[in-house]
């Protein structure tokens, strides 16, 4: 809006701050036959993503306010077989 900050709460919506990690390793069974290990983390410090903040209506009560937040930590890990 205009000339707004880029962080105001009040016309933008906040930044998204992830951290991801991954691990992987190869592990040689025989020559030519491997076992491939992958472990991966998303959003490791479990951090929030918070909604968009609501800015219906300069008047509203409401303007501004952020009424939600969505996001989990997850994380997989994955085993193959490379022959």
């Amino acid at each position: 809006f205009g000339n707004a900050p880029r962080y105001n709460g009040n016309a933008r919506s906040p930044r998204t701050v992830r951290q991801n990690f991954s691990i992987a390793r190869a592990f040689p069974l025989r020559e030519k036959v491997s076992l491939n290990l992958r472990i991966e983390l998303f959003d490791a410090w479990n951090n929030k993503t918070w909604a968009v903040p609501t800015s219906m209506d300069l008047a509203n009560s409401q303007f501004g306010v952020v009424t939600s937040a969505a996001g989990n930590r997850t994380g997989q890990a994955s085993l193959k077989l490379v022959f």
